[in-house]
């Protein structure tokens, strides 16, 4: 899943198995970039994304603000980067999708699909995303 800045689901893909995370972040990106018309101005994501690769495509993307944290033992340049304060915000506002994760399971029903196969997944994932967004328009224009 990706949000904007506004906390909204922006795109969202559901893969049969379970597929490598470092591949998906850049198609996710350039998504978000067509649907939005601009690239997003900070992308942040968990370890399994984390890949000098991924950071090289996404500066070639034009964003500004990458907080994407490795896996493994880091070399001292990116020690320093990581301990840096506006890395640092970036890795608790990642924290802080977890949370929004968890609301879609607890509340949308993201849990478990009533439906079968993965094309009755989709469905019932697309539903539960577009519920959360139209109750959080409701939220954000009181």
């Amino acid at each position: 899943m990706a949000e904007d800045e506004h906390g909204f689901i922006v795109d969202h893909q559901l893969q049969r198995g379970n597929p490598p995370d470092a591949p998906q972040l850049v198609p996710s990106v350039e998504r978000v970039t067509t649907l939005t018309g601009r690239p997003p101005g900070t992308v942040v994501a968990d370890r399994g994304f984390g890949t000098a690769a991924n950071d090289r495509a996404l500066e070639e993307l034009g964003l500004q603000r990458i907080g994407l944290q490795r896996a493994g033992k880091p070399g001292k340049a990116r020690c320093e980067y990581e301990r840096s304060r506006s890395f640092r915000r970036m890795r608790n506002w990642r924290v802080g999708i977890e949370a929004r994760i968890s609301h879609l399971k607890r509340t949308f029903g993201l849990r478990r699909t009533r439906l079968r196969r993965l094309d009755g997944a989709q469905t019932w994932t697309g539903l539960g995303i577009f519920a959360y967004n139209l109750q959080w328009v409701a939220v954000i224009s009181r």
